[in-house]
C-alpha cells in the first residue's frame, strides 16, 4: 500500500504545476489585444478627420507707429516757436490695447462682415494677441477657405483702418476748433495791444527806436539811484534806531528836549526848581521835615515844578509830568548837558534825513 502511495505522488505534482508554454501565450494575447485597440483608435481619428471639413486661419501682424513728432520753428529778432507730440507708448497706458476693444466690437466686426455680404455670426471672432516688447499686434481669424480665411482678416484690417480715420479726423477737426479760438483771441489781444501802443506813442511821442533806448537807459539809470537810495536810506535808518536807543528816546522826544532848551522861561523856571530841589536838600540833612523853613522851601520848589510843567504844556501842546520833564532835561552845569544836547541833535536831523529819503 505504501509503495502504491509513492508512485502516485508526482503525478498529481506535476498536474498542479503550471506549464512552460504558458508566458508565450499571454503575450500573445496581450499583442493582440493592444493591435485591435490602436487599430480601433487609428479608424476613429482617421474617420474624424476624413469627415470632418478644414479650418483654415489667417494671420496678420499690424505695427503700431509711436514715433513723437516735433517742429522748431526760429524767427531771427522775434523769437522761438516749438510744438512736438510725445510718442503715445510713453505713458503708463497702451494704446494697443484700444485697438485690441475696437477690432473685437460689434460696430468693426459688423462693418467687416458687411463688407464681405455675410453674417456677423458666421463672421466668427477674432483672435487678437499684443506681442510683448514691441509696437505690434497679431490678429488671427478662422475661415472655410484659404481665400475666405485671407478676405476676413483684410476686411477687419480695412473696417478697423477706417473707424480710426473717422476718430482722428473727429479729434483733428476738434483741435483745429480750439486752435482756431486760440488764434482769434491772440489775434484780438494783438490788435488791442497794437491800438494802445499806437495811443501811447501818440500820447508821449516816442516814435522812434532811438527814443525807446533812450528811455530804457533813463530807466535804468533811475534803478540804480534808486538802489543806491534804498542802500543810503538802510544805514540812516540804522544810525537813527541804534542812537534812540543809546538815548532811550525818540526822535520827537529829542526834538522836544531841544524846544525847552532852547525856551528861556522854560530855562528859569528849570534852574529855579533845581536850586529849590538843591537847598532842599541841603536842609533836610540837619532838619525834619516839619520845620517852617523846611515846609516853606518845599512850597516854593512844588511852585516852581507846577510853573515848570505849564510852560511845557504850552510850548509842546501837551502834558507832561515829573518824569517825563526828568528825562526832556539838559543839565549844562557840568557840560554833560551840552554833548547830550548835541547828540538829541543828531538824532533830530538823522530823523529828518531818513524822512526826506522816504
Amino acid at each position: 500500500m505504501m509503495g502504491i502511495a509513492s508512485k502516485s505522488l508526482p503525478t498529481e505534482l506535476e498536474k498542479s504545476l503550471p506549464t512552460r508554454s504558458l508566458p508565450w501565450l499571454r503575450f500573445i494575447k496581450y499583442l493582440v489585444v493592444a493591435v485591435l485597440v490602436n487599430a480601433a483608435l487609428w479608424s476613429l481619428a482617421l474617420g474624424y478627420l476624413k469627415k470632418t471639413k478644414p479650418i483654415y486661419t489667417s494671420e496678420l501682424i499690424l505695427n503700431v507707429a509711436g514715433g513723437g513728432q516735433g517742429v522748431n520753428v526760429n524767427l531771427p529778432g522775434v523769437g522761438q516757436a516749438i510744438t512736438s507730440s510725445t510718442s503715445a507708448f510713453g505713458s503708463t497706458a497702451d494704446p494697443r490695447e484700444n485697438y485690441k476693444l475696437m477690432a473685437m466690437g460689434s460696430t468693426i466686426l459688423s462693418n467687416a462682415a458687411k463688407s464681405l455680404d455675410i453674417s456677423e455670426q458666421d463672421f466668427n471672432q477674432p483672435k487678437i494677441k499684443i506681442i510683448n516688447n514691441t509696437t505690434m499686434m497679431e490678429i488671427a481669424i478662422t475661415g472655410k477657405t484659404p481665400e475666405q480665411s485671407q478676405k476676413k482678416a483684410w476686411a477687419i484690417y480695412n473696417a478697423l483702418s477706417y473707424r480710426l480715420a473717422i476718430l482722428r479726423l473727429n479729434e483733428q477737426g476738434q483741435r483745429n476748433k480750439a486752435i482756431q479760438q486760440a488764434l482769434d483771441s491772440a489775434q484780438e489781444r494783438l490788435t488791442n495791444a497794437q491800438q494802445r501802443l499806437s495811443s501811447y506813442k501818440a500820447e508821449s511821442g516816442l516814435n522812434s527806436s532811438d527814443q525807446i533806448t533812450s528811455l530804457i537807459t533813463n530807466i535804468e539809470i533811475l534803478r540804480k539811484q534808486r538802489a543806491e537810495l534804498q542802500a543810503q536810506e538802510q544805514q540812516v535808518r540804522d544810525r537813527k534806531d541804534q542812537l534812540s536807543k543809546t538815548l532811550g528816546l525818540s526822535p520827537q522826544e529829542a526834538a522836544d528836549a531841544l524846544l525847552l532848551q532852547n525856551d528861556q522861561q522854560f530855562q528859569k523856571g528849570l534852574k529855579d526848581y533845581s536850586d529849590s530841589t538843591l537847598e532842599l536838600k541841603a536842609l533836610l540833612e540837619n532838619r525834619g521835615e516839619n520845620y517852617p523853613d523846611v515846609i516853606q522851601l518845599r512850597e516854593k520848589q512844588a511852585t516852581a515844578l507846577l510853573i515848570l510843567l505849564e510852560r511845557g504844556r504850552i510850548l509842546l501842546n501837551k502834558k507832561l509830568d515829573q518824569l517825563t520833564l526828568e528825562r526832556l532835561s539838559l543839565d549844562n552845569s557840568n557840560g554833560s548837558g551840552v554833548k547830550r544836547g548835541e547828540l538829541f541833535q543828531e538824532l533830530v536831523l538823522l530823523n529828518a534825513e531818513h524822512q526826506g529819503l522816504l
